[in-house]
């Protein structure tokens, strides 16, 4: 009789580390899984108001909303978007530019995007023309 308690007593101690085991991993994968949202959370709202930045601010390139000038956008390349480093900071980022028919700008880096945007605009210069802006962050 004293044996068999032993061994009862082994296995239910037994079950119950691999019942700790297991709550403690999920309790850890939940709050990685937690970690993870909102930093892709930030990293959303960090884009949505760069996005703003760069298709409603006269100070970069917008004439009025979604209308962006070609002398402003070639300023900036020729600037290394900076102000675009700046409006993402402190994320990793890839602003493209196009218009009907040729790349305008390309700058930042190459990086797996979190946060993918793109919106219609139109590229003046001496004439309206139809482009895509697409901006990634990570």
């Amino acid at each position: 009789m004293k044996g068999q308690f032993k061994i009862e007593f082994i296995l239910a101690l037994a079950a119950f580390i691999l019942v700790l085991v297991f709550i403690i991993i999920y309790m850890n994968d939940a709050y990685t899984n937690v970690g993870e949202s909102v930093k892709n959370d930030t990293i959303k709202m960090r884009a949505d108001s760069a996005i703003i930045y760069i298709t409603e601010d006269p100070s970069l390139f917008a004439i009025k909303p979604y209308y962006l000038n070609l002398s402003r956008i070639a300023e900036e390349k020729g600037r290394g978007c900076e102000n675009i480093r700046n409006a993402t900071y402190p994320y990793g980022f890839r602003l493209r530019i196009f218009n009907s028919t040729d790349n305008v700008l390309d700058c930042g880096a190459y990086g797996s995007p979190v946060v993918s945007i793109s919106r219609n605009i139109k590229i003046v210069n001496n004439t309206i023309v139809d482009g895509n802006l697409a901006l990634d962050l990570w």
